[in-house]
């Protein structure tokens, strides 16, 4: 009696042990080896600083029934983008170590304005002058992608790694100078009606990323993944056209554009 309580115990100690084991087992069987492919969606925040100032319009009577109005803007606006793209890579496993490559494609709303308004009113009797002047270049990162090396560990499924690479990404920037005249007593050389000019800027730009992230085995195809990046794609100058809307002429000076942010996003990817 005493030998099969014995040998139950021990079967009953064995079938424990094999059942704490089993999951143990399925975690170290985690493999990130192989090539993969997925979608991430994210936000990217400007590293530029939005900035404006702004003064009211004010009416001075210089003499009676002769009034002057003013008014001014200036404003240089950061972006504030969601954006989403598609990602494909490669990683390798040795022991508990993950060293990959990946390239992404991000398209999103990375765009942001800089300029300034100027509205001029006189009034003297029966007499009247309305000027309104505005200055505007608008900043665009029309595509990007990156080309990164990451590295990291694998505990039990989770993947926590590092990345560096190269940036790339086509830059553009549209400008324009608008002056408008409304007078009922205009200059002969200077008609009543809206003068505009405008130039374009256009360049390919190739920078760095660093990041940081997180990604964890849902199952043994699929994988859900966080992310950090800071990229860095240096600047643009920009070309202003013809000041007043071309009546100053001159143009061809230029403005600098940053082109840098942060940005977290998420990543859904499927392990072939």
């Amino acid at each position: 009696m005493g030998g099969l309580v014995s040998r139950g115990a021990c079967l009953a100690v064995g079938l424990m042990a094999g059942g704490l084991a089993g999951p143990a087992m399925a975690q170290e069987a985690v493999d990130w080896t192989g090539f993969y492919a997925g979608v991430f969606a994210g936000y990217g925040l400007d590293t530029a600083i939005a900035t404006s100032t702004t003064m009211a319009p004010v009416t001075v009577e210089n003499n009676p029934g002769e009034f002057l109005t003013i008014g001014n803007s200036d404003y240089n606006e950061r972006f504030q983008a969601l954006f989403g793209g598609l990602q494909v890579g490669y990683n390798y496993q040795f022991d508990n170590f993950v060293f990959g490559v990946e390239g992404a494609l991000a398209l999103g709303g990375f765009n942001k304005a800089r300029g300034s308004n100027l509205v001029l009113n006189q009034v003297d009797g029966a007499d009247f002058t309305n000027l309104a002047a505005d200055e505007r270049t608008e900043f665009s990162i029309d595509w990007l992608t990156t080309f990164a090396g990451r590295a990291g560990m694998d505990f039990d499924g989770w993947l926590v790694y590092g990345k560096a690479g190269v940036a790339v990404a086509d830059l553009s920037a549209v400008s324009s100078s608008t002056f408008s005249l409304d007078s009922n007593d205009p200059a002969p050389f200077l008609p009543n009606g809206t003068y505009t000019s405008g130039s374009t800027t256009d360049a390919l730009r190739v920078g760095a990323v660093i990041g940081i992230g997180v990604e964890k085995k849902l199952t043994e195809a699929v994988s859900l993944g966080l992310e950090y990046n800071y990229v860095d794609l240096g600047s643009l100058d920009v070309t202003a056209p013809a000041g007043l809307g071309g009546i100053l002429g001159g143009g061809g000076d230029t403005e600098r554009f940053t082109a840098s942010m942060h940005s977290v996003r998420a990543a859904l990817n499927y392990h072939f």
